[in-house]
């Protein structure tokens, strides 16, 4: 009777762990298709939506991911005001991590921290100024990162090296200042096969003024 009660307990612990959404988030299983060879997951690997209009979210500590941490392949935070990005986030099985059309301004160097697994990062639609080399410390496996319409305008050299999985980059639509400094951003893009969504143009100085970088 004992073993029995205790089975009937875990059973239930699970089944609330896996039923859990946070406040301020809609969440999605994101199970295998319709005739999927694999094994089911051990969990169920979840999507969320979290906050947007009406209730916008300020701050990252204001979504309780707990229970669910393990389980977040997908998390789509747009359209909100965060504006600063720090060590908040613990999701080691992240995916896909969209922070579009926010207020973001400062980007800390272990914001990203525990993300090794992350492909796709979006920051397009924000208000960065600056983008430096260990702002992207750990993401190894990023295959896609997205900075369109934002405010960078220098690069330097190296920013990049630690995305070694990269792919695809955009940067456009950014006060991009084309002089010898940004110079490398194009021959990097060639020798790592990284393809530059949508041909950036320079905003400065005049003589160069929406030409491609």
């Amino acid at each position: 009777m004992k073993w029995t009660v205790v089975v009937i307990f875990n059973i239930l612990c699970m089944h609330d762990a896996r039923s859990y959404c946070p406040s301020l988030c809609i969440c999605k299983s994101n199970k295998p298709g319709d005739g999927a060879s694999q094994e089911p997951p051990p969990e169920d690997l979840l999507r969320l939506k979290c906050g947007g209009s009406p209730t916008q979210i300020t701050e990252l500590k204001e979504i309780d991911f707990t229970k669910i941490y393990n389980g977040v392949v997908s998390l789509n935070l747009s359209g909100n005001a965060i504006s600063t990005l720090s060590r908040e986030l613990h999701l080691p099985n992240i995916q896909k991590l969209d922070l579009s059309y926010n207020q973001i301004s400062l980007v800390e160097s272990d914001a990203f921290y525990n993300m090794t697994t992350l492909q796709k990062l979006d920051l397009s639609n924000n208000q960065i100024s600056n983008v430096y080399r260990e702002m992207f410390k750990g993401l190894v496996n990023l295959e896609r990162l997205v900075l369109a319409q934002n405010h960078i305008s220098v690069l330097a050299l190296g920013t990049f090296d630690y995305l070694v999985g990269l792919k695809q980059l955009d940067i456009t639509e950014n006060p991009l200042i084309c002089d010898c400094a940004l110079l490398w951003i194009s021959d990097w893009a060639r020798n790592t096969s990284v393809k530059l969504v949508g041909n950036p143009k320079c905003a400065f100085p005049e003589n160069m003024a929406s030409k491609i970088c």
